[in-house]
């Protein structure tokens, strides 16, 4: 693959003004800017008394089942901000639990509180991936645990990754899947081919 022909694969496929792919790819490029957009958000929105007690349990619990089990939970920004943190404390038991539990996974909130986990956790996911991609029973979770592969991958992800990026737009032309391997696209170009 020369770097002529990756960058024409992207310029074919657009990339979308918004998409949940685009977020997860900017929260992990720009670390900081969550906790900026908690900042500013927490000045204009009222905590609810939901948001309170999720607070409460994510500080008080101390057993990684637990935090399991709030990953699924509708949380507020700041408070999937701090359970991600609390997340990667027990990283190690963590990860265990999340892959068990991805493999079968369905629910939007639970997969979007794991990849950001996936894609900031100190061990490389990428073998692990690769090795159930065709187990997941979620196109959502397949299509961002793509940006896993072009953050942390080897160059040899990129064919895949072209692969799912067709068979995406082919096979959900009304959802934005395809996004996660092309933002996944462009991110091996910049780590591969920046020269």
């Amino acid at each position: 693959m020369t770097k002529k022909e990756l960058e024409t694969f992207i310029e074919k496929h657009p990339e979308k003004e918004i998409s949940a792919a685009k977020i997860q790819y900017y929260m992990y490029l720009v670390p900081g800017a969550v906790d900026e957009i908690n900042n500013i958000t927490s000045k204009y929105r009222e905590n609810t008394f939901e948001d309170k007690l999720h607070k409460r349990m994510i500080e008080q619990i101390e057993e990684p089942e637990e935090l399991l089990q709030l990953m699924r939970k509708n949380l507020s920004g700041e408070n999937k901000a701090a359970l991600l943190k609390k997340n990667i404390q027990c990283e190690d038991k963590m990860r265990l639990l999340i892959e068990a539990k991805a493999l079968t996974n369905k629910q939007d909130q639970f997969i979007e509180n794991a990849v950001s986990f996936l894609l900031l956790c100190k061990e490389n996911v990428c073998g692990w991936i690769l090795e159930n991609y065709q187990d997941f029973e979620s196109e959502y979770l397949k299509s961002l645990l793509c940006l896993a592969l072009g953050f942390k991958g080897d160059k040899d992800v990129i064919p895949m990754l072209m692969q799912e990026v067709e068979r995406f737009e082919k096979s959900y032309p009304n959802e934005s899947y395809e996004q996660g391997p092309l933002l996944a696209l462009k991110e091996t170009l910049v780590r591969f081919y920046s020269n």
